[in-house]
């Protein structure tokens, strides 16, 4: 903001917006803002009226809308809001709102700061308005009053749309090359273009931001060996906009998140858990513990019978959900089990037979206790 004719005014004038900038209205969305102008004491001063005068109306030089109609308030009880006609103090060329303030003691000496607050409705124009300071002031040592101005520009702007594209990635060792499908292991970065502030960047299913900061960039100097999902978060003045990238990445690692089987299947990467009891020798029993499938995954038992003798008859009892199996006379039982679903275990038999439980999950899936 820009202040005129400083020097025609004995008093010092503070003048500042909230918000500042000041933004213009838009269709359906009103945007206020409030003018404060703080008046700095000063004891050798005599002054009887403050006249605050705003542009109202449609145009770029206009401050307000007309209606709702602007306010203007004070924090000095020593000065009113008045009606008085003043010659000088309204006066004006445009359509002005004026806020003429009366200093209601008798000597009229500036022993005491003042803060004027004007609220109104901000028009729809892109401009500058000019708010206009009028003072009937002298000296203390002079008896001639007289009516002085200081004008303040005030510029008005739309809010600025905020943006986030132009997503690439390219090689760390040649930059400014884009890397449409990269390398596994060669360091790559992200960059993107925005007006933000602050950028959050998100890998996969991380809640968590793995990056965070004003840079427009995040660097893989490893470079990835899966293909990942990016989700980019960019922030300006409490607002914020995402962009996906999906990077896919030259010969990738298989990560397997879910499964449907309609033939033989070989598992080549799975998570592998172990119960808390590797081995079961006859004549004793799993410990009477219930699990629940931290997701969809396989529980595979083996039984030992390289020294059970011919005709041995040995049963397994594996009790899945609701459903109890009993398989009797089997050395290895491969049962399928969905995420969530809750089972316990149970052998017996003849012989000097050993069980073996293991727990085969699809990703990184892990066995939870039951309830």
């Amino acid at each position: 903001m820009a202040i005129r004719d400083q020097t025609a005014t004995l008093l010092q004038y503070t003048i500042s917006t909230t918000p500042s900038p000041v933004y213009i209205s838009a269709d359906n969305d009103p945007v206020a803002a409030t003018i404060e102008i703080a008046v700095a004491a000063n004891p050798d001063v005599l002054c009887k009226y403050i006249a605050i005068q705003v542009p109202i109306g449609n145009d770029a030089t206009d401050m307000y809308q007309v209606s709702p109609v602007p306010t203007g308030t004070n924090d000095n009880p020593d000065w009113i809001l008045s009606t008085d006609v003043v010659p000088g103090m309204s006066d004006s060329d445009g359509n002005y709102t004026t806020f003429l303030f009366k200093h209601n003691i008798e000597n009229k000496a500036v022993t005491s700061g003042i803060k004027i607050t004007i609220n109104g409705t901000v028009n729809d124009s892109s401009g500058i308005a000019a708010i206009v300071i009028k003072e009937d002031s002298t000296l203390i040592n002079n008896v001639t009053y007289m009516m002085r101005k200081q004008l303040q520009d005030i510029t008005k702007t739309a809010v600025e749309t905020l943006y986030l594209n132009n997503i690439i990635v390219t090689y760390l060792d040649t930059p400014g090359v884009p890397a449409a499908l990269p390398d596994r292991n060669r360091g790559i970065q992200l960059t993107w273009d925005s007006n933000g502030d602050y950028f959050n960047v998100y890998a996969g299913s991380d809640l968590k931001p793995i990056s965070q900061g004003e840079s427009k960039q995040y660097v893989m100097s490893g470079g990835l060996i899966t293909d990942t999902v990016f989700i980019i978060e960019a922030i300006k003045d409490n607002n914020s906009v995402y962009q996906q990238y999906v990077l896919n990445v030259n010969a990738p690692d298989a990560v397997i998140s879910d499964l449907s089987v309609i033939k033989s299947l070989d598992i080549s990467q799975v998570f592998f858990d172990a119960f808390n009891f590797s081995t079961i020798q006859y004549g004793s029993y799993p410990p009477n513990m219930p699990y629940i499938a931290g997701g969809d995954g396989f529980l595979i038992v083996n039984i030992d019978a390289s020294s059970v003798l011919i005709g041995t008859n040995i049963q397994l009892t594996l009790s899945i959900g609701d459903a109890t199996c009993t398989a009797p006379n089997i050395t290895t039982k491969i049962i399928p089990v969905k995420k969530g679903t809750s089972f316990y275990l149970q052998s017996g038999g003849f012989g000097d037979a050993k069980v073996n439980y293991y727990w085969i999950g699809v990703g990184d899936t892990h066995l939870l206790p039951g309830i």
